[in-house]
C-alpha cells in the first residue's frame, strides 16, 4: 500500500476459522499492507443463499486494517558489557533501539528491563520504556553480588496501526558483578 498505488498480493477462502497465518514469503519487512476480511456463507457465489459481509459496513474494503510487517530481533546491549565487573555506583544500561514508528510517528517498540540480584535471588529493578537506556541506581546494588539483566523488546502497537510479527517479544540477557 502507498498513497499512490495499492495492489492485491493474496486472496484466499480459508474456511470456518477464527485466525489465519499469511505466508511470510508474500510479505516484505517494513512495507505496509491493508488487510480486508470478509465473512461468507461459502464459496459458491451463484448460490441464492450466498451471503457476504465485509469488515467495513458491508462495502468493499479499500484499505482494511493497516499492518506494517517487521522482524523483531533481540536488543543489542551496548553498556555494560556482558560479564563486566563494575564499581558500586549507578549503572547506565544502554541498548540499540529500533526506529519503528506508527503513522503518528510514535514508537511501536518498548523495552522491558528486569534486573535481579542473582547472588541473593532477588529482583531489584523493573522498568518499561521506549527509550534506549535506563539508570540502575548504585544504592540498589551490593558489593560482591552478581546481577542478571534482561532487556526485552516488545511490539506495542497504538490504536491506529496494528503490527504483525511472528513473535512480538525478543530478549537479551547479560550479567555483571559489583566490586
Amino acid at each position: 500500500m502507498s498513497n499512490v498505488e495499492m495492489k492485491s498480493i493474496f486472496s484466499a477462502y480459508v474456511g470456518n476459522v477464527n485466525s489465519y497465518i499469511i505466508p511470510a514469503n508474500l510479505l516484505t519487512e517494513g512495507h505496509k499492507y491493508g488487510i480486508s476480511l470478509y465473512a461468507t456463507s461459502g464459496t459458491n457465489k451463484k448460490d441464492p443463499n450466498y451471503k457476504q459481509r465485509s469488515s467495513s459496513n458491508m462495502e468493499q474494503v479499500l484499505y482494511g486494517r493497516s499492518v506494517t510487517i517487521h522482524t523483531l530481533t533481540p536488543p543489542v546491549v551496548t553498556s555494560p558489557q556482558n560479564a563486566s565487573e563494575l564499581p558500586k555506583a549507578d549503572v547506565i544500561l544502554k541498548w540499540v533501539k529500533t526506529g519503528w514508528v506508527n503513522d503518528s510517528n510514535l514508537p511501536i517498540v518498548r523495552y522491558k528491563i528486569e534486573v535481579a540480584d542473582s547472588t541473593a535471588n532477588n529482583p531489584i529493578f523493573y522498568e518499561e520504556t521506549p527509550q534506549d537506556s535506563v539508570i540502575i541506581e548504585g544504592s540498589k546494588l551490593i558489593s560482591g553480588h552478581s546481577y542478571n539483566v534482561k532487556v526485552t523488546a516488545l511490539i506495542r502497537p497504538y490504536i491506529y496501526e496494528e503490527t504483525a510479527t511472528a513473535d512480538n517479544t525478543k530478549s537479551t540477557i547479560i550479567t555483571f558483578k559489583v566490586k
